[in-house]
């Protein structure tokens, strides 16, 4: 199956940065970074995937910072029918009040299992469903 360029490709590229940007530099040694974001919204410790470098946050603001990685998460979605517009991203960074939709997990941005950085394997709840030549 080859990957289709469509609008939803810059919502996808918006969820990668905004999660890079929340938890920093990235070692060889940790999970790959929609892998680990995913673990830790689901397991409400987002404090485990910010930048090393930054300060314990306060409760406020580590709450706009769960509000931030579940917009990533919505946006890095398998299927571009699943991520928002652009347009309701900024709706749901802007808002107070926004009701923001759960994300489902995300594609696995492991590459180690197709030998290229070129290529993500999707997963579904861990199961492989497809590859996709991103280049």
């Amino acid at each position: 199956m080859q990957g289709n360029l469509t609008l939803k490709c810059d919502v996808y590229s918006f969820g990668v940065v905004i999660l890079n940007i929340i938890s920093g530099p990235r070692e060889r040694t940790k999970p790959p970074l929609l892998s680990f974001a995913w673990d830790c919204w689901s397991q409400h410790k987002i404090e485990n995937l910010l930048d090393s470098a930054m300060e314990e946050p306060e409760f406020g603001l580590l709450l706009a910072l769960e509000k931030c990685v579940q917009i990533g998460l919505l946006c890095v979605q398998q299927l571009p029918d699943d991520r928002p517009t652009m347009s309701a991203v900024v709706t749901m960074l802007n808002s107070d009040d926004s009701e923001i939709y759960p994300p489902k997990m995300p594609i696995s941005d492991d590459h180690s299992s197709t030998g290229s950085p070129s290529q993500a394997v999707f997963n579904d709840g861990g199961v492989q469903r497809d590859t996709v030549d991103l280049t």
